[in-house]
């Protein structure tokens, strides 16, 4: 049985971080631009990591671990690609919370794996 990793604890708590923050905070968007589909993309991979976390913390398996990299990754990347940099707000709950989330990811897939004597 392989045990739990406290690296999807904190995932988990990333992600509900990452769902309330931006819900509650209240940014108001420049002139002529709409926040939503910005909003919605930290919302829905803040949701994603809480599941994968959940995923990961009842039963552990490498691929929840490559999947919540990815969506670190993509988490870091969205200001800059969906062009929300400049609303400094979102960018820093967008980077902050995929740095978080791929490198607790990252920790556990680095770990050096359980060797035998025998």
């Amino acid at each position: 049985m392989q045990r739990m990793h406290w690296q999807d604890a904190v995932t988990l708590l990333t992600g509900l971080a990452i769902v309330i923050a931006a819900l509650f905070l209240r940014i108001p968007p420049p002139e002529g631009v709409s926040l939503a589909p910005a909003i919605w993309n930290i919302v829905l991979s803040g949701l994603a990591a809480t599941g994968l976390a959940v995923a990961a913390l009842r039963r552990f398996r490498d691929w929840e671990e490559v999947a919540q990299l990815v969506l670190g990754l993509g988490l870091i990347a969205a200001p800059f690609v969906m062009g929300y940099s400049a609303i400094r707000a979102l960018t820093w709950l967008s980077v902050g919370g995929g740095l978080v989330v791929a490198v607790m990811a990252l920790s556990v897939l680095i770990r050096p794996s359980p060797t035998s004597i025998y």
